[in-house]
C-alpha cells in the first residue's frame, strides 16, 4: 500500500511542479504547501521493506536514510520558502523554490531510484 501511496504522491508533486513555475499569489501558495505537505510525509511512504512488486525504491534508501530523509527536508524548507515569497509577491524567491524543489527530486531519483 506504501508504494501505491507514494507513486501517487509523486505524480501529484510532478504535476504541481510543471505548473509552479506559471502560478501566482494564492495558487501559488496552495501549490507550495501542498509540495510542503507532501514532503513532510515522504519518510514516513518509505518503511523498510517496501521495495516489492512495483517499487522502483532501491535499497540505498534504507542504507542510507539518513541522506534519504535530508532530502525531503530541504524539499520542505523550499517548499517553506516558496509559501512565504508566493505571499510577499516575490516571484524571484519563488521561482528558485520552484528550482530547489525540483532539485530534490532529481537529487532523491540518481541516489534512490532505479
Amino acid at each position: 500500500e506504501a508504494v501505491t501511496v507514494r507513486e501517487a504522491m509523486m505524480k501529484e508533486n510532478g504535476g504541481i511542479l510543471r505548473q509552479a513555475g506559471n502560478l501566482t499569489g494564492a495558487d501559488a501558495v496552495a501549490a507550495m504547501t501542498t509540495l510542503r505537505d507532501n514532503y513532510s510525509h515522504i519518510p514516513a511512504l518509505f518503511p523498510e521493506g517496501s521495495n516489492v512488486g512495483e517499487s522502483e525504491a532501491l535499497p540505498a534508501i534504507w542504507e542510507n536514510w539518513e541522506a534519504f530523509t535530508a532530502i525531503a527536508d530541504a524539499g520542505v524548507t523550499a517548499a517553506e520558502q516558496g509559501i512565504a515569497a508566493a505571499e510577499a509577491g516575490d516571484a524571484a524567491a519563488y521561482a528558485e523554490a520552484v528550482k530547489a524543489i525540483g532539485a530534490t527530486c532529481g537529487q532523491c531519483h540518481q541516489q534512490f531510484r532505479s
